[in-house]
């Protein structure tokens, strides 16, 4: 995108820097616009095209410059452009020497006069949002004018909110303009706390409790409410927490009825005693503690209460809703509310992220991209670390390539920059990355706390640690019945379970707890009220002298872990019974998936870590590492974007760092396909691309528009070691800049030499298309959302989309892949954006899902890989709808699972609707007839007979 530099401030510029006296501008219509000046010794008039004023500010602006050069008794003012110059303005004054675009940059109004204008100047635009975040000169503000049409305002709101700047349209019709200004840090803390709010009412209104007079059958049926459950067990937990222990209620329409809810209700989510208000609505029990699912099996279902409930000893029956985890809304509140109170060190952090830029903490120049200087690390230590061998056998893992080495080296080694983010696209061995980085931060006697967005995330990390070395003191905090069995004796409930004061804390427990249930029953006649007040006051004592105990295990668990491992709000909950001891803090914390984290539950580490005493102008190893892949999906957000206010909590705090600081893989494909004049070359070049890649091509040609390799506090990884070339064209082409290297090798053959016939597949093939448009494949809508970016599991459940033509096809598909034997049932997974037909099919392949077959969706399996992905798009209408499968992000996830072989059945005439859909289908569609590239599209009805099509 380009911009140009509006003639009323540039006239105003040029007044302040002493070139022109005053100067009205005369605006025309395109090359008419004109500059009236006024200079000290009479009047002149300057006539300006608008072509030089575009040139002034170019995508490629950082090699031109404003130049005053003086003469005999004249000086002039002109634009340099290598070795041509373009005198823009005369005039006989005595101007400064220089002036360069910087100098003007915080002056500029953008100036739009034509559409043509707009489309070119997009790009220029985010660099000028982007500058303006990072805290330059001026009064950090910028008006775009309302010749600005309306979807490129919008798209300014998208750039604008992923950068954390505030932004608005004020007027109306023809008159309504853009402005986008800095946020402080308390701002922007102000809209998160309001974000929260909207977004828990959003959380609320998806378990349509608040929908009237449903029956609890209706709710049971959803999955929200465990009617007339019985209470078999009883007994006092950890930390003055109670523990009960449900099975089927009485009755034959009530076998099995705990089981269907623990389907839904899985360990770690947020429970309530329920009951029915005077209208027969179903509620959560007024005074009731909040509980947690703790574990499920074998028709029973476990819950823990944050403290007994209220008579307790009498409840034999319970009504049980299901309900949002307000308490992880409470914790976010909370720590913004410590943000706001922050001092010294944890303030200066918050500023660097939230508001001035890395400069406030570094002391750095604000030309410095987030103000770490790049000498520190630069792409040259690729190459210093590949010919380095002294400094790789450093490494625990001597296996790390070039680009993880300089990697590690920014993570770990001394630089100004309190944070660091590494960009991990599919398949390049982030997390080997990360391993390295803690075992390194770990041998130089730092304490690491290590999150992820996910607890599957959490559990591959730490299982890489363990594996990496057996001995790391590492505890995984969190419900250990959520935590893979790998890593279960790690986590600290097994952990302080282990320490010997943990069996004198269990036996006070016990016996306070059968004291409290005696006392219950004592009645008042005679001395029963003054013997029941003398047992409760010895049953608090004794849970006093539990909890202190519990305390002491917890501590000595912690003080000797080096590597604390959970999910950014599993390890505070785990942490908050210990207060603010030292050992709850940590010297360094590292998040994964750092990407799928709105910003407020990353805020959530910063209370928990360690800030050096000389914070300002220090040299240290970075105190927060950030890896992930702004790429792929991000944060799931219920509530509904508000128009042209962009993304709200899905604009995650690493992707804003990554744009602010220009490091990373990508190509901007949401801006490409803004119109035809940006995307028709850029799809171009995009299908080339990809092509080489599939085919083995030495020299490549690189895409219209792609981001650097590092930046000054960015590292990204390249080498892909997943797929093969074939499978890794088309998503390295059209979302990383066609810059990741394909380092795994592909299979001879992924099926077996059976002599069977495969009707719909081949034999050898890494890449399947198979097109179902025109089989008369319809979709079945279940209430589906309007939102385009609805992602819940709830939400889902509730707006949702099946197709059950699909569904039979990728069943033909799963089986045809095990008849092959080459596969085995857990090799293969099948990916579906729907809930819905999640569940469909399940229900078709219920055998083979006993068997260790994986059918989930796009969001459940990012992350994920499995030797075979079967991707079922489902969508099929005659509207070309194609919902939330327009938001690329999950097409990237989608087709980036697989190891070996991709199967992908789609209506290409319903999803081609979308352009970047569209352009899949165009790419996979030039291999119809070349098996040598071991890629194939074809038709539905191109299938065998054999089949029965």
């Amino acid at each position: 995108m380009e911009t140009a530099l509006s003639c009323i401030r540039l006239s105003e510029v040029l007044c302040e820097a002493g070139f022109l006296s005053c100067g009205r501008p005369n605006v025309g219509h395109r090359k008419n616009e004109t500059l009236k000046c006024s200079f000290r010794d009479g009047i002149r008039r300057s006539t300006n095209t608008e072509r030089p004023l575009l040139h002034l500010f170019r995508h490629n602006w950082r090699q031109s410059a404003l130049r005053l050069q003086s003469g005999v008794g004249k000086y002039s003012l002109s634009r340099r452009d290598g070795k041509r110059e373009t005198v823009l303005v005369r005039a006989k004054s005595s101007p400064p020497d220089m002036l360069s675009p910087e100098s003007l940059e915080q002056h500029c109004l953008i100036n739009e006069n034509t559409s043509k204008v707009i489309q070119e100047s997009e790009y220029t635009l985010r660099e000028v949002l982007v500058k303006l975040r990072n805290g330059g000169p001026g009064d950090g503000k910028i008006v775009c004018p309302p010749s600005m049409s309306a979807k490129d305002r919008r798209r300014a709101h998208e750039i604008a909110e992923r950068l954390g700047l505030g932004h608005v349209s004020v007027g109306q019709g023809k008159q309504r303009c853009f402005t986008a200004w800095r946020l402080s840090a308390a701002e922007r803390l102000t809209v998160f706390r309001k974000l929260l709010d909207v977004e828990e009412a959003a959380s609320r209104a998806s378990f349509a409790l608040d929908q009237p007079l449903q029956s609890w059958k209706e709710l049971e049926a959803q999955g929200i409410l465990l009617h007339k459950a019985s209470v078999v067990e009883k007994e006092a937990a950890s930390f003055g927490r109670e523990r009960w222990v449900l099975e089927d209620g009485i009755g034959s329409e009530r076998e099995g009825h705990v089981s269907r809810f623990a389907q839904r209700a899985r360990p770690g989510m947020a429970i309530r005693l329920a009951e029915k208000d005077p209208l027969g609505n179903w509620i959560v029990s007024e005074g009731q503690p909040p509980g947690r699912v703790t574990w499920s099996r074998g028709g029973k279902l476990c819950l823990v209460f944050d403290y007994p409930p209220n008579s307790s000893d009498e409840i034999r029956e319970v009504c049980v809703l299901r309900v949002p985890d307000s308490t992880s809304f409470d914790k976010m509140r909370s720590v913004i509310g410590d943000c706001e109170r922050a001092e010294n060190g944890m303030k200066m952090l918050l500023n660097a992220l939230l508001e001035e830029g890395i400069r406030c903490v570094s002391g750095s120049s604000p030309s410095n991209k987030l103000n770490r200087g790049a000498s520190k690390v630069t792409t040259s230590t690729t190459t210093e670390c590949q010919e380095n061998d002294t400094e790789r056998e450093q490494h625990f893992d001597k296996g790390l390539n070039a680009e993880q080495c300089a990697a590690v080296k920014l993570c770990t080694e001394d630089c100004e920059s309190p944070v660091v983010l590494i960009h991990g696209p599919f398949g390049t061995g982030k997390t080997r990355t990360l391993v390295e980085v803690v075992l390194q931060q770990v041998k130089s006697g730092r304490r690491v706390l290590a999150c992820a967005a996910s607890n599957a995330a959490v559990d591959n990390l730490a299982l890489a640690l363990l594996t990496a070395d057996p001995s790391i003191p590492l505890a995984r905090a969190g419900v250990t019945e959520r935590v893979a069995s790998a890593v279960a004796t790690h986590t600290l409930e097994t952990l302080q379970d282990a320490q010997p004061e943990a069996a004198i804390a269990k036996r006070l427990r016990k016996e306070a707890y059968s004291m409290h249930l005696t006392a219950q029953k004592w009645t008042r006649a005679g001395d029963g009220g003054e013997r029941r007040r003398k047992a409760r006051k010895e049953v608090n004592a004794l849970y006093k002298d539990a909890r202190r105990l519990e305390q002491v295990c917890a501590a000595s668990v912690l003080s000797r872990t080096k590597v604390l491992c959970g999910t950014l709000t599993g390890f505070a909950s785990s942490l908050q019974d210990l207060g603010n001891s030292e050992d709850t803090h940590f010297d360094c914390v590292i998040v994964d998936e750092a990407s799928q984290v709105i910003t407020p539950a990353l805020l959530l580490v910063l209370p928990h870590l360690k800030y050096p005493e000389n914070f300002v102008n220090s040299s240290r190893s970075p105190l927060l590492v950030l890896a992930g892949d702004h790429q792929q999906l991000p944060p799931t957000v219920l509530s509904e974007d508000v128009d042209e206010k962009g993304g709200g909590l899905e604009a995650t705090l690493f992707e804003e760092l990554m744009e602010r600081d220009g490091g990373g893989l990508g190509t901007r494909l949401e801006e490409l396909v803004s119109s035809a004049d940006s995307w028709d070359p850029a799809k171009v070049a995009i299908l080339r691309q990809a092509h080489i890649i599939a085919t083995g091509v030495d020299k490549a040609v690189q895409p219209v528009v792609q981001r650097s390799n590092m930046g000054s506090i960015s590292a990204a990884l390249r080498q892909q070691y997943r797929m093969p070339a074939q499978l890794m064209a088309f998503p390295s082409a059209a979302f990383y800049g066609a810059e990741l290297v394909a380092r795994h090798r592909a299979p001879e053959s992924v099926v077996s030499e059976s002599k069977e016939m495969f009707a719909i597949l081949d034999r050898g093939l890494l890449l399947e298309v198979i097109d179902t448009a025109g089989a008369g494949f319809e979709e079945e809508k279940n209430g589906e959302s309007s939102a385009r970016h609805v992602r819940s599991s709830m939400a889902l459940e509730i707006y949702s989309v099946s197709n059950s033509g699909q569904a039979d096809l990728t069943a033909r598909v799963v089986r045809e892949l095990l008849r092959s034997h080459a596969h085995s049932a857990g090799d293969i997974g099948v990916v579906t954006p729907y809930s819905a037909q999640v569940t469909l099919l399940r229900e078709l392949m219920a055998e083979e899902v006993k068997a260790g077959l994986e059918i989930d969706s796009v969001d459940a399996f990012q992350g994920r890989e499995k030797n075979t992905i079967v991707l079922d798009t489902v969508r099929s209408n005659i509207d070309g709808t194609v919902g939330f499968l327009s938001d690329f992000h999950r097409l990237n996830v989608g087709i980036t699972r697989a190891r070996q072989k991709l199967v992908v059945i789609g209506d290409s005439a319903t999803l081609s609707t979308d352009q970047i859909w569209a352009l899949f289908f165009e790419w996979v569609s030039e291999y119809r007839d070349r098996p040598e590239t071991r890629i194939r599209y074809r038709s539905v009805f191109e299938l065998s007979d054999e089949d029965g099509w």
